[in-house]
Protein backbone atom coordinates (compact mmCIF):
# COMPACT_ATOMS: atom_id res chain seq x y z
CA UNK A 1 0.00 0.00 0.00
CA UNK A 2 1.22 3.87 -0.86
CA UNK A 3 1.07 6.11 1.50
CA UNK A 4 1.57 9.51 0.50
CA UNK A 5 3.34 12.81 2.34
CA UNK A 6 0.02 14.54 2.66
CA UNK A 7 -1.43 11.26 4.72
CA UNK A 8 1.74 10.30 6.36
CA UNK A 9 1.50 13.92 8.12
CA UNK A 10 -2.24 13.29 8.53
CA UNK A 11 -1.37 10.13 10.49
CA UNK A 12 1.21 11.86 12.66
CA UNK A 13 -1.57 14.67 13.66
CA UNK A 14 -3.85 12.42 14.89
CA UNK A 15 -1.26 10.42 16.21
CA UNK A 16 -0.38 13.92 18.70
CA UNK A 17 -3.93 14.79 18.90
CA UNK A 18 -5.13 11.10 20.46
CA UNK A 19 -2.79 11.12 23.33
CA UNK A 20 -3.94 14.72 24.50
CA UNK A 21 -7.68 13.97 24.18
CA UNK A 22 -6.76 10.84 26.21
CA UNK A 23 -4.92 12.48 28.68
CA UNK A 24 -7.57 15.61 28.83
CA UNK A 25 -9.08 16.02 32.83
CA UNK A 26 -12.08 15.52 33.66
CA UNK A 27 -13.09 18.74 36.30
CA UNK A 28 -15.82 17.63 38.95
CA UNK A 29 -16.96 19.76 41.37
CA UNK A 30 -18.45 17.35 44.61
CA UNK A 31 -21.96 17.63 43.49
CA UNK A 32 -21.00 16.96 40.08
CA UNK A 33 -18.84 13.70 41.30
CA UNK A 34 -21.38 12.35 43.30
CA UNK A 35 -24.28 12.67 40.31
CA UNK A 36 -21.40 11.21 37.53
CA UNK A 37 -21.27 8.21 40.25
CA UNK A 38 -24.80 7.88 40.51
CA UNK A 39 -24.87 6.90 36.43
CA UNK A 40 -21.79 4.73 36.13
CA UNK A 41 -21.38 2.90 39.53
CA UNK A 42 -21.58 -0.97 39.04
CA UNK A 43 -24.28 -1.00 42.41
CA UNK A 44 -26.37 1.55 41.14
CA UNK A 45 -26.49 -0.17 38.15
CA UNK A 46 -26.80 -3.56 39.41
CA UNK A 47 -29.97 -1.98 41.65
CA UNK A 48 -31.42 -1.02 38.68
CA UNK A 49 -31.30 -4.35 36.38
CA UNK A 50 -33.17 -6.31 39.70
CA UNK A 51 -36.03 -3.32 39.20
CA UNK A 52 -36.07 -4.39 35.68
CA UNK A 53 -36.11 -8.41 36.73
CA UNK A 54 -38.98 -7.20 38.68
CA UNK A 55 -40.91 -5.51 35.86
CA UNK A 56 -40.51 -8.64 34.05
CA UNK A 57 -41.89 -11.10 37.06
CA UNK A 58 -45.32 -8.67 36.97
CA UNK A 59 -45.44 -9.30 32.87
CA UNK A 60 -45.18 -12.08 33.51
CA UNK A 61 -47.82 -12.90 36.30
CA UNK A 62 -50.26 -10.92 34.31
CA UNK A 63 -49.37 -13.04 30.79
CA UNK A 64 -50.32 -16.34 33.35
CA UNK A 65 -54.17 -14.74 33.55
CA UNK A 66 -54.40 -14.56 29.68
CA UNK A 67 -56.16 -17.27 27.63
CA UNK A 68 -53.66 -20.42 27.41
CA UNK A 69 -53.80 -21.73 23.63
CA UNK A 70 -51.81 -24.75 22.98
CA UNK A 71 -52.02 -26.92 19.94
CA UNK A 72 -52.10 -31.28 20.42
CA UNK A 73 -51.45 -33.70 18.08
CA UNK A 74 -51.14 -37.48 17.87
CA UNK A 75 -50.59 -40.53 15.71
CA UNK A 76 -51.63 -43.76 16.97
CA UNK A 77 -50.58 -47.14 15.53
CA UNK A 78 -52.61 -49.53 17.19
CA UNK A 79 -50.12 -52.85 16.95
CA UNK A 80 -52.96 -55.07 18.65
CA UNK A 81 -56.54 -53.54 17.99
CA UNK A 82 -58.09 -54.14 21.77
CA UNK A 83 -60.86 -56.94 21.88
CA UNK A 84 -63.87 -56.65 23.08
CA UNK A 85 -66.93 -58.91 24.09
CA UNK A 86 -70.32 -58.35 23.27
CA UNK A 87 -74.00 -60.24 23.90
CA UNK A 88 -74.17 -63.02 21.05
CA UNK A 89 -77.62 -62.31 20.79
CA UNK A 90 -76.94 -59.06 19.01
CA UNK A 91 -75.80 -61.25 15.86
CA UNK A 92 -78.46 -63.33 16.42
CA UNK A 93 -76.80 -65.90 18.89
CA UNK A 94 -77.94 -67.93 22.08
CA UNK A 95 -78.55 -65.80 24.89
CA UNK A 96 -75.76 -65.96 27.50
CA UNK A 97 -72.93 -66.02 24.79
CA UNK A 98 -70.48 -63.68 24.17
CA UNK A 99 -68.90 -63.09 20.93
CA UNK A 100 -65.16 -61.16 20.99
CA UNK A 101 -65.64 -58.10 18.59
CA UNK A 102 -62.24 -55.98 17.54
CA UNK A 103 -63.52 -52.08 17.19
CA UNK A 104 -61.30 -49.01 15.78
CA UNK A 105 -58.41 -49.22 13.22
CA UNK A 106 -54.77 -49.83 13.34
CA UNK A 107 -54.17 -46.05 12.52
CA UNK A 108 -55.30 -43.17 14.03
CA UNK A 109 -54.59 -38.91 13.59
CA UNK A 110 -55.71 -36.45 16.17
CA UNK A 111 -54.97 -32.74 15.37
CA UNK A 112 -56.71 -30.27 18.06
CA UNK A 113 -56.51 -27.00 19.68
CA UNK A 114 -57.16 -26.52 22.91
CA UNK A 115 -57.79 -23.64 25.26
CA UNK A 116 -58.13 -22.67 29.16
CA UNK A 117 -58.72 -19.26 30.66
CA UNK A 118 -59.03 -18.79 34.09
CA UNK A 119 -62.31 -16.61 35.46
CA UNK A 120 -61.08 -16.87 39.20
CA UNK A 121 -58.37 -17.56 40.72
CA UNK A 122 -57.71 -15.61 43.66
CA UNK A 123 -54.06 -16.74 43.99
CA UNK A 124 -53.21 -14.21 40.94
CA UNK A 125 -54.61 -11.44 42.89
CA UNK A 126 -52.67 -11.87 45.88
CA UNK A 127 -49.56 -12.20 43.71
CA UNK A 128 -50.42 -9.54 41.40
CA UNK A 129 -50.30 -7.22 45.09
CA UNK A 130 -47.14 -8.75 45.65
CA UNK A 131 -45.27 -8.14 42.66
CA UNK A 132 -46.41 -4.34 43.27
CA UNK A 133 -45.28 -4.56 46.59
CA UNK A 134 -41.77 -6.27 44.80
CA UNK A 135 -41.38 -3.21 42.73
CA UNK A 136 -41.61 -0.71 45.65
CA UNK A 137 -39.16 -2.67 47.44
CA UNK A 138 -36.77 -2.58 44.20
CA UNK A 139 -37.21 1.13 43.37
CA UNK A 140 -36.08 1.70 47.52
CA UNK A 141 -33.25 -0.43 46.79
CA UNK A 142 -31.76 1.65 44.09
CA UNK A 143 -31.96 4.59 47.15
CA UNK A 144 -30.05 2.85 48.79
CA UNK A 145 -27.29 1.95 46.53
CA UNK A 146 -27.46 6.11 45.70
CA UNK A 147 -27.19 6.75 49.32
CA UNK A 148 -24.39 4.56 49.68
CA UNK A 149 -22.43 5.75 46.56
CA UNK A 150 -23.00 9.37 47.34
CA UNK A 151 -21.60 8.37 51.34
CA UNK A 152 -18.34 6.67 49.51
CA UNK A 153 -17.99 9.78 46.81
CA UNK A 154 -18.45 12.46 49.11
CA UNK A 155 -15.77 10.96 51.71
CA UNK A 156 -13.06 10.19 48.72
CA UNK A 157 -13.78 13.93 47.52
CA UNK A 158 -12.97 15.32 50.87
CA UNK A 159 -9.99 12.94 51.44
CA UNK A 160 -8.35 13.87 48.02
CA UNK A 161 -9.22 17.81 48.75
CA UNK A 162 -7.02 17.78 51.88
CA UNK A 163 -4.73 15.36 51.11
CA UNK A 164 -4.18 18.17 47.88
CA UNK A 165 -4.27 20.62 50.69
CA UNK A 166 -1.56 19.25 52.88
CA UNK A 167 0.61 18.57 49.30
CA UNK A 168 0.84 22.28 49.48
CA UNK A 169 2.03 23.23 52.48
CA UNK A 170 4.41 20.82 52.64
CA UNK A 171 5.86 22.16 49.40
CA UNK A 172 5.79 25.70 50.39
CA UNK A 173 7.66 24.37 53.59
CA UNK A 174 10.48 23.01 51.48
CA UNK A 175 10.78 25.95 49.80
CA UNK A 176 10.85 27.90 53.15
CA UNK A 177 13.52 25.26 54.47
CA UNK A 178 15.53 25.90 50.95
CA UNK A 179 15.45 29.75 51.96
CA UNK A 180 16.68 29.02 55.03
CA UNK A 181 19.62 26.79 53.76
CA UNK A 182 20.84 29.49 51.22
CA UNK A 183 20.72 31.91 54.15
CA UNK A 184 22.64 29.12 56.40
CA UNK A 185 25.22 28.46 53.94
CA UNK A 186 25.92 31.99 53.56
CA UNK A 187 26.33 32.31 57.27
CA UNK A 188 28.52 29.94 57.69
CA UNK A 189 30.95 30.25 54.77
CA UNK A 190 30.89 34.01 56.93
CA UNK A 191 31.50 32.18 60.20
CA UNK A 192 28.24 32.84 61.89
CA UNK A 193 27.35 29.83 62.02
CA UNK A 194 28.21 26.58 63.23
CA UNK A 195 28.05 23.76 60.45
CA UNK A 196 26.09 21.05 62.75
CA UNK A 197 23.22 23.97 62.62
CA UNK A 198 23.91 23.39 58.70
CA UNK A 199 23.55 19.82 58.85
CA UNK A 200 20.73 20.16 61.00
CA UNK A 201 18.42 22.14 58.51
CA UNK A 202 19.79 19.71 55.47
CA UNK A 203 18.56 16.71 57.22
CA UNK A 204 15.38 18.61 57.67
CA UNK A 205 15.14 19.42 54.12
CA UNK A 206 15.50 15.92 53.74
CA UNK A 207 12.83 15.31 55.61
CA UNK A 208 10.37 17.70 54.17
CA UNK A 209 11.17 16.05 50.68
CA UNK A 210 10.43 12.61 51.79
CA UNK A 211 7.00 14.05 53.40
CA UNK A 212 6.47 15.10 49.81
CA UNK A 213 6.63 11.77 48.41
CA UNK A 214 4.76 10.12 50.75
CA UNK A 215 1.75 12.99 50.37
CA UNK A 216 2.21 12.54 46.75
CA UNK A 217 1.70 8.48 47.05
CA UNK A 218 -1.12 8.72 49.30
CA UNK A 219 -2.68 10.99 46.59
CA UNK A 220 -2.36 9.07 43.89
CA UNK A 221 -3.73 6.17 46.30
CA UNK A 222 -6.79 9.07 47.22
CA UNK A 223 -7.87 9.96 43.30
CA UNK A 224 -7.49 6.10 42.68
CA UNK A 225 -10.42 5.38 44.98
CA UNK A 226 -12.31 8.46 43.87
CA UNK A 227 -11.86 7.40 40.59
CA UNK A 228 -12.98 3.91 41.41
CA UNK A 229 -16.29 4.87 42.74
CA UNK A 230 -17.03 7.23 39.78
CA UNK A 231 -16.35 4.31 37.50
CA UNK A 232 -13.52 5.95 35.95
CA UNK A 233 -10.09 3.80 34.76
CA UNK A 234 -7.41 4.59 37.12
CA UNK A 235 -5.30 6.13 34.85
CA UNK A 236 -7.97 8.64 34.11
CA UNK A 237 -6.90 12.30 34.56
CA UNK A 238 -9.58 14.23 37.09
CA UNK A 239 -9.01 17.82 38.74
CA UNK A 240 -11.63 18.85 41.73
CA UNK A 241 -13.16 21.95 41.69
CA UNK A 242 -14.78 22.27 45.12
CA UNK A 243 -11.65 23.51 47.02
CA UNK A 244 -12.59 25.41 49.37
CA UNK A 245 -12.89 22.50 52.21
CA UNK A 246 -10.90 24.10 54.90
CA UNK A 247 -14.39 25.69 56.45
CA UNK A 248 -16.08 23.73 59.07
CA UNK A 249 -19.13 22.46 57.73
CA UNK A 250 -21.81 25.07 59.22
CA UNK A 251 -24.80 24.00 61.49
CA UNK A 252 -24.79 22.22 64.87
CA UNK A 253 -26.48 18.74 63.34
CA UNK A 254 -29.48 19.40 66.30
CA UNK A 255 -32.00 19.59 63.47
CA UNK A 256 -34.97 17.00 63.79
CA UNK A 257 -34.77 13.73 62.49
CA UNK A 258 -37.78 11.20 61.99
CA UNK A 259 -36.61 7.38 61.64
CA UNK A 260 -38.80 6.68 58.37
CA UNK A 261 -36.17 8.90 56.57
CA UNK A 262 -33.49 5.90 56.87
CA UNK A 263 -33.97 4.15 53.47
CA UNK A 264 -33.22 0.69 55.04
CA UNK A 265 -35.96 1.40 57.71
CA UNK A 266 -38.43 1.57 54.52
CA UNK A 267 -36.83 -1.07 52.72
CA UNK A 268 -37.59 -3.37 56.22
CA UNK A 269 -41.23 -2.10 56.26
CA UNK A 270 -41.51 -3.53 52.72
CA UNK A 271 -40.13 -6.68 53.77
CA UNK A 272 -43.18 -6.93 57.00
CA UNK A 273 -45.35 -6.46 53.85
CA UNK A 274 -44.24 -8.83 51.38
CA UNK A 275 -44.27 -11.81 54.65
CA UNK A 276 -47.82 -10.40 55.12
CA UNK A 277 -48.45 -10.46 51.44
CA UNK A 278 -47.09 -14.74 51.37
CA UNK A 279 -49.36 -15.30 54.12
CA UNK A 280 -52.26 -14.23 51.85
CA UNK A 281 -50.72 -16.00 48.87
CA UNK A 282 -50.74 -19.16 50.64
CA UNK A 283 -54.43 -19.33 52.20
CA UNK A 284 -55.72 -18.11 48.35
CA UNK A 285 -54.87 -21.50 48.18
CA UNK A 286 -57.75 -22.62 50.27
CA UNK A 287 -60.15 -20.68 47.27
CA UNK A 288 -61.23 -22.60 44.12
CA UNK A 289 -60.59 -21.98 40.77
CA UNK A 290 -62.83 -21.68 38.01
CA UNK A 291 -61.76 -21.71 34.18
CA UNK A 292 -63.42 -21.69 30.75
CA UNK A 293 -62.07 -24.51 28.50
CA UNK A 294 -62.62 -25.36 25.03
CA UNK A 295 -61.03 -27.42 22.25
CA UNK A 296 -61.77 -27.76 18.55
CA UNK A 297 -59.78 -30.98 16.78
CA UNK A 298 -60.05 -33.70 13.82
CA UNK A 299 -59.50 -36.98 13.32
CA UNK A 300 -58.53 -39.65 10.68
CA UNK A 301 -59.18 -43.67 11.54
CA UNK A 302 -57.57 -46.19 8.54
CA UNK A 303 -56.66 -49.56 8.51
CA UNK A 304 -53.88 -48.29 5.67
CA UNK A 305 -51.17 -45.18 6.23
CA UNK A 306 -52.79 -43.22 3.34
CA UNK A 307 -53.73 -40.31 5.78
CA UNK A 308 -51.92 -37.84 2.72
CA UNK A 309 -54.51 -39.01 0.41
CA UNK A 310 -56.76 -35.71 -0.04
CA UNK A 311 -59.49 -37.87 -0.43
CA UNK A 312 -59.32 -38.69 2.95
CA UNK A 313 -62.09 -38.48 5.19
CA UNK A 314 -61.48 -36.60 8.63
CA UNK A 315 -64.01 -36.07 11.55
CA UNK A 316 -64.51 -32.89 13.58
CA UNK A 317 -65.43 -32.74 17.28
CA UNK A 318 -65.27 -29.63 19.41
CA UNK A 319 -65.94 -28.87 22.81
CA UNK A 320 -66.40 -26.07 25.52
CA UNK A 321 -66.98 -26.24 29.11
CA UNK A 322 -66.26 -24.90 32.85
CA UNK A 323 -64.15 -26.55 35.05
CA UNK A 324 -64.19 -26.17 38.86
CA UNK A 325 -61.29 -27.41 40.89
CA UNK A 326 -61.90 -27.23 44.42
CA UNK A 327 -59.31 -27.99 47.06
CA UNK A 328 -60.64 -30.65 49.46
CA UNK A 329 -57.12 -32.19 51.81
CA UNK A 330 -53.69 -31.65 50.66
CA UNK A 331 -52.28 -33.55 53.48
CA UNK A 332 -51.87 -30.21 55.72
CA UNK A 333 -49.22 -28.56 52.95
CA UNK A 334 -50.68 -25.56 53.29
CA UNK A 335 -50.93 -25.03 57.31
CA UNK A 336 -47.66 -25.86 57.42
CA UNK A 337 -46.65 -23.08 55.25
CA UNK A 338 -48.73 -21.16 57.00
CA UNK A 339 -47.27 -21.35 60.00
CA UNK A 340 -43.62 -21.27 58.69
CA UNK A 341 -45.32 -17.53 56.57
CA UNK A 342 -46.28 -16.60 60.37
CA UNK A 343 -42.65 -17.31 61.97
CA UNK A 344 -41.57 -15.28 58.97
CA UNK A 345 -43.46 -12.02 59.30
CA UNK A 346 -42.85 -12.00 63.07
CA UNK A 347 -39.37 -11.90 62.20
CA UNK A 348 -39.84 -9.32 59.97
CA UNK A 349 -41.76 -7.05 62.76
CA UNK A 350 -38.78 -7.80 65.06
CA UNK A 351 -36.39 -6.96 62.88
CA UNK A 352 -38.33 -3.69 61.92
CA UNK A 353 -38.04 -2.58 66.41
CA UNK A 354 -35.07 -3.42 66.06
CA UNK A 355 -33.68 -1.67 63.74
CA UNK A 356 -35.53 1.40 64.87
CA UNK A 357 -33.80 0.84 67.62
CA UNK A 358 -30.56 0.76 65.95
CA UNK A 359 -30.93 3.62 64.15
CA UNK A 360 -31.70 6.05 67.00
CA UNK A 361 -28.22 4.64 68.80
CA UNK A 362 -26.66 5.23 65.49
CA UNK A 363 -27.97 9.03 64.97
CA UNK A 364 -27.03 9.46 69.07
CA UNK A 365 -23.76 7.99 68.56
CA UNK A 366 -22.88 10.26 65.34
CA UNK A 367 -24.39 13.20 67.15
CA UNK A 368 -21.77 13.03 70.05
CA UNK A 369 -18.78 12.10 67.44
CA UNK A 370 -19.59 15.18 65.17
CA UNK A 371 -19.78 17.45 68.58
CA UNK A 372 -16.83 15.87 69.60
CA UNK A 373 -15.17 16.30 66.46
CA UNK A 374 -16.09 19.83 66.37
CA UNK A 375 -14.54 20.81 69.34
CA UNK A 376 -11.83 19.08 68.30
CA UNK A 377 -11.43 21.77 65.30
CA UNK A 378 -11.26 24.58 67.25
CA UNK A 379 -9.02 23.35 68.97
CA UNK A 380 -6.60 22.03 66.91
CA UNK A 381 -7.31 25.72 64.77
CA UNK A 382 -6.08 27.42 67.94
CA UNK A 383 -3.05 25.38 67.75
CA UNK A 384 -2.67 25.91 64.30
CA UNK A 385 -2.41 29.67 64.75
CA UNK A 386 -0.53 29.87 67.77
CA UNK A 387 1.80 27.50 66.10
CA UNK A 388 1.86 29.91 63.11
CA UNK A 389 2.81 33.21 65.01
CA UNK A 390 5.60 31.18 66.54
CA UNK A 391 7.21 30.62 63.16
CA UNK A 392 6.52 33.99 62.20
CA UNK A 393 8.40 34.94 65.36
CA UNK A 394 10.84 32.61 65.02
CA UNK A 395 12.06 33.87 61.59
CA UNK A 396 11.76 37.28 62.35
CA UNK A 397 14.42 36.78 65.20
CA UNK A 398 16.41 34.59 62.98
CA UNK A 399 16.68 37.10 60.46
CA UNK A 400 17.76 40.10 62.67
CA UNK A 401 20.38 37.44 64.76
CA UNK A 402 18.77 36.90 67.84
CA UNK A 403 17.15 32.89 66.95
CA UNK A 404 19.42 30.15 65.54
CA UNK A 405 18.63 27.93 62.75
CA UNK A 406 17.53 25.22 65.59
CA UNK A 407 14.74 27.42 66.89
CA UNK A 408 13.32 27.69 63.34
CA UNK A 409 13.51 24.22 62.84
CA UNK A 410 11.84 23.68 66.17
CA UNK A 411 8.81 26.14 65.12
CA UNK A 412 8.78 24.70 61.78
CA UNK A 413 8.07 21.28 63.16
CA UNK A 414 5.76 22.78 65.38
CA UNK A 415 4.03 24.37 62.78
CA UNK A 416 3.65 20.85 60.75
CA UNK A 417 2.37 19.21 63.31
CA UNK A 418 -0.48 21.45 64.33
CA UNK A 419 -0.83 21.86 60.17
CA UNK A 420 -1.14 18.41 59.78
CA UNK A 421 -3.28 17.64 62.63
CA UNK A 422 -5.95 20.24 61.69
CA UNK A 423 -6.16 18.86 58.73
CA UNK A 424 -6.63 15.29 59.80
CA UNK A 425 -9.22 16.91 62.05
CA UNK A 426 -11.10 18.27 59.43
CA UNK A 427 -11.25 15.38 57.07
CA UNK A 428 -12.64 13.63 60.05
CA UNK A 429 -15.15 16.37 61.29
CA UNK A 430 -16.53 16.34 57.45
CA UNK A 431 -16.48 11.96 57.29
CA UNK A 432 -18.14 12.54 60.94
CA UNK A 433 -20.71 15.54 59.52
CA UNK A 434 -21.84 12.33 56.27
CA UNK A 435 -22.04 9.84 59.28
CA UNK A 436 -24.89 12.11 61.25
CA UNK A 437 -26.48 13.08 58.04
CA UNK A 438 -26.33 9.92 56.57
CA UNK A 439 -27.89 7.97 60.05
CA UNK A 440 -30.46 10.62 59.96
CA UNK A 441 -31.63 9.92 56.56
CA UNK A 442 -30.87 13.13 54.93
CA UNK A 443 -27.77 12.66 53.11
CA UNK A 444 -28.99 13.70 50.00
CA UNK A 445 -30.66 16.68 51.57
CA UNK A 446 -27.68 17.71 53.03
CA UNK A 447 -25.70 17.95 50.66
CA UNK A 448 -27.94 19.48 47.81
CA UNK A 449 -27.97 16.24 45.34
CA UNK A 450 -30.42 16.13 42.74
CA UNK A 451 -31.85 12.84 44.44
CA UNK A 452 -35.03 10.76 44.00
CA UNK A 453 -37.76 11.93 46.17
CA UNK A 454 -38.85 9.87 49.23
CA UNK A 455 -41.86 7.83 48.39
Amino acid sequence: MKITFTGLCSLLIIGLILPNHRAQAQSFSLKQAVNFALTNHYQVKLSELDKQQVGYQKDELIASALPQISGVASLDDNLQIQTTLLPSQIFGGKPGEFTAVKFGTQYNVTARIQGEFKLFDQTFWTGLKAIKVSDLYAEKNIRKAKEDVTYMVAAQYYQVVLVEKQLGTLSRNLAENDRLLGQTELKFRNGATRKIDLDRIRVNRNSAIYQIEQAKTALAQAQNNLKYHLGLPAEATITLTDTSLLDVPTGSGLQQWIVNNRTDYQLQEIQVSIAELNRAKNQAGYYPILSATGSYGTQALSNQFDFTDTKKQWYPNSVIGLRLNIPIFDGGQRHFRNQQNLLTATKANTNLNNLKVGISKDVANAQLSYDSKIKSINNERNNLSLAQDILTTTRFEFNNGSATAQDVLSAESSFNTAKNNYFNSLLQLYVSRLDLEKARGTLFTYLQLDTPQQQ
